[in-house]
């Protein structure tokens, strides 16, 4: 039931992100603006919101990373765990990682950049907005945690992600 809902607040969005589109592109028209010209404002709108995802993911992870490798590790050195901590938290992050691979084969399934070409090559740009966000959360969380992959193709997915939903 709660997927369905998510459906509908999406599907809702796009629907009025559109209608203000269209009502921009033909306000801006009304004034003699050439199409490329809308066009270009559209690119550089779509440029900021893929820029801004792929700056919230950086910002997501390092807030993870000093909260499981600063925060923890000061309460639990009062007892002498830390040294346990920073051993375990990596596994905490592949397990909660593993979970959401679980519970979201199908997003899970869409990786990295072969997804945002497949999905500009074979679906006119689109990508769902449920692989946009678990490409955001899923490496954010193996990240923070510890684990030993880049930012560079989640972000280049976030960022696709942003662009697809505004377009």
């Amino acid at each position: 039931m709660p997927e369905r809902k998510l459906n509908q607040t999406v599907r809702a969005i796009r629907h009025t992100a559109k209608r203000h589109q269209l009502r921009v592109g033909r306000f801006l028209a009304q004034f003699g603006v050439p199409d490329y010209t809308i066009f270009t404002l559209f690119s550089l709108l779509m440029g900021i919101a893929a820029g801004l995802a792929g700056v919230g993911l950086h910002e997501v992870i390092g807030w993870l990373s000093s909260f499981f490798f600063e925060a923890v590790p000061a309460a639990g050195a009062s007892r002498g765990g830390a040294g346990l901590l920073i051993v375990f938290l990596p596994v905490a992050g592949m397990l909660i990682q593993s979970l959401m691979v679980h519970l979201a084969p199908r997003q899970a399934s869409q990786k990295g950049v072969q997804a945002v070409i497949k999905a500009v090559g074979v679906r006119n740009g689109r990508m769902p907005f449920k692989t946009t966000l678990f490409h955001f959360v899923a490496p954010a969380v193996c990240i923070g945690t510890g684990g030993t992959v880049g930012p560079e193709a989640p972000a280049a997915q976030s960022g696709a992600g942003a662009a697809s939903a505004l377009g």
